[in-house]
């Protein structure tokens, strides 16, 4: 085509920053420039000016990820059991040993990965694992895309997690026998249902999570939520009564084998505690590996900094003991729970467990 242009750049994302609150290029009030965002997984959102789309100057050089072992991210693909092919995003740390076997952890939302190219910041935990922090500490992470099937949400998140499980695991570096799962809110869903179907994992955490489809079907808004949203039933309680039952976790507690750590707030306003404290309830019952945090003022997720740093700590603790095998802290030899930075002293038991 005439007067077309080949333009290549490096991978990585270009954005424009907010002016007055909108998304538009800041233009340069004497030239026809503009001031934009690069950033990619190994290098910060710095300020560059840009002349048109192929030429950038740079504004400032942070370089806070200089400080860390950081982390280094590669799209893989794979093949589900129905032969559809399906893609994820693979981090390593970036002094990656390919003679060593890592542990690794599924973290996973809907679909991440056109997150490839994002500079994710280190921060404590308050929902979902922080990338970077796990990473840095001998972790690999691993996030599968899912993709639905109506009336099959934990079927289709099984397929998906469980079989990126299966195939990154022939790799010799991946250690297959301690692998982990961690999703929030839906993502905890869908860790409760993975759980009681395989026993695959070694550890999981599930946060802000449904447990029983059907209770919480009958709450306000729960109609909507199941029937038309990210629930994705598409039919109503009494249409198929054995598709929500078939999706609840809680119908098989009996089949879970995982250690679990719950984290769920009493003061959530998108899934009711009532649903963590059935869950536990059933599987305390079953004789199954299962702690709950639950942090006084906080809601869907940790917005205070202590309780931030609190849960961070736990989280971190629960994997290194499944995962890399140290020793158990003290507050998971404890039936009850209710302080907040305390019990993070490590016992010499590692076998024993609530």
């Amino acid at each position: 085509m005439g007067g077309a242009k080949k333009i290549v750049l490096e991978p990585g994302i270009c954005y424009c920053p907010p002016q007055d609150d909108q998304n538009y290029p800041v233009k340069a009030a004497c030239a026809n420039v503009f001031v934009s965002v690069r950033m990619s997984p190994t290098q910060y959102p710095n300020l560059y000016v840009m002349d048109g789309a192929k030429h950038f100057h740079a504004l400032t050089n942070l370089e806070p990820q200089k400080a860390y072992n950081w982390y280094t991210s590669e799209l893989y693909h794979w093949k589900l059991d129905d032969g559809r092919i399906n893609e994820g995003v693979l981090y390593k740390p970036e002094n990656f040993d390919v003679h060593k076997k890592y542990p690794i952890i599924f973290y996973y939302y809907e679909q991440l990965s056109n997150q490839k190219n994002s500079f994710y910041q280190p921060s404590l935990t308050g929902n979902d694992i922080n990338i970077p922090w796990f990473v840095s500490n001998g972790y690999l992470v691993f996030t599968p895309d899912i993709h639905y099937t109506i009336g099959h949400p934990g079927p289709s998140a099984y397929n998906s997690v469980v079989s990126a499980a299966k195939y990154l695991s022939q790799f010799p570096w991946v250690d297959g026998h301690h692998m982990g799962i961690q999703g929030h809110s839906f993502g905890g869903f869908e860790t409760n249902y993975i759980v009681t179907h395989t026993d695959l994992f070694a550890a999981a955490n599930a946060g802000a999570s449904v447990c029983n489809l059907t209770d919480l079907y009958t709450k306000i808004g729960g109609q909507d939520y199941f029937e038309h949203s990210q629930g994705r039933m598409g039919a109503t309680l009494w249409e198929k009564p054995e598709w929500y039952i078939e999706n609840s976790p809680v119908f098989r507690a009996d089949k879970m084998n995982t250690p679990l750590l719950l984290m769920h707030n009493e003061g959530d306003g998108s899934v009711p505690y009532t649903q963590a404290q059935e869950w536990v309830g059933a599987l305390i019952r079953e004789g199954k590996k299962v702690w709950l945090l639950s942090y006084d003022g906080e809601e869907h997720s940790i917005w205070k900094e202590d309780t931030r740093l609190d849960f961070t700590i736990r989280l971190c603790q629960f994997f290194d003991h499944f995962l890399k095998g140290a020793p158990m802290p003290r507050w998971m030899n404890e039936k009850v729970e209710r302080y907040v930075n305390d019990g993070f002293e490590l016992t010499n038991d590692a076998d024993k467990s609530k």
